[in-house]
């Protein structure tokens, strides 16, 4: 089974607020089968199971609600037989297991592991009702939506340039185009395996991502 394959076999099952307005455009995949420093997550070190290995989804969406472009990524765990042993997803830059707090148990549907997205936010939890702990989760979609305009990172910071005017108008777009109420009900939205490709081949497209979106904005009045 090639390492895409086995992405494939193992994606994640999304469940998205019934209101929630964006949709997953990528996904960066990496499969990790000893300790290494992840590439799109760099603050931390993926430490694979004895004989196993760490399958990490990197999820594109060109927003967030409160700025342009969010990354959100989950970390599936196999163990020697393919068997489902933990799963982690992101959280607002830190992360943390995706499992009952009741029981422990991973939350799945055969292979796939099954993850909550928070509305209009796209961090992960293994139950919705854990997004109330969120601050502000209801006026983040709201009142605050655009709040942070454009807030690029290391990788991005070369892919156009921020001028006072652009971070307006971002903010502006947002707004009109995205705001919402969320319904906190959820239903799964189903994402394809061709939206799968390797971490690095996401990384080269996300200056020709970037600025598409920028030419929208750029033409909004």
């Amino acid at each position: 089974m090639t390492e895409k394959e086995l992405a494939a076999l193992y994606r994640p099952k999304l469940f998205f607020d019934k209101k929630e307005p964006f949709t997953v455009q990528s996904v960066g995949y990496t499969v990790f089968r000893e300790p290494k420093r992840s590439a799109s997550f760099p603050k931390r070190v993926v430490l694979p199971v004895d004989g196993g290995c760490v399958i990490e989804y990197a999820f594109w969406y060109d927003y967030d609600i409160q700025h342009l472009y969010e990354l959100e990524h989950i970390w599936v765990y196999l163990d020697g037989d393919g068997t489902v042993v933990d799963a982690e997803g992101s959280t607002h830059g830190k992360y943390m297991r995706l499992v009952d707090p009741e029981n422990g148990r991973i939350p799945a549907d055969g292979s796939r592991v099954c993850a909550y997205v928070q509305p209009g936010k796209h961090a992960f939890a293994s139950r919705p009702e854990l997004f109330r702990l969120f601050p502000r989760v209801v006026e983040s979609c709201g009142t605050e939506a655009g709040a942070d305009g454009i807030a690029p990172g290391d990788m991005v910071k070369d892919c156009f340039v921020i001028s006072e005017e652009l971070k307006k108008k971002t903010r502006e777009y947002i707004r009109v185009h995205f705001s919402f109420v969320p319904s906190f009900s959820f239903e799964e939205r189903e994402w394809d395996a061709a939206l799968l490709t390797p971490w690095a081949d996401l990384l080269a497209e996300i200056p020709e991502r970037m600025n598409r979106q920028i030419c929208l904005i750029e033409r909004f009045q």
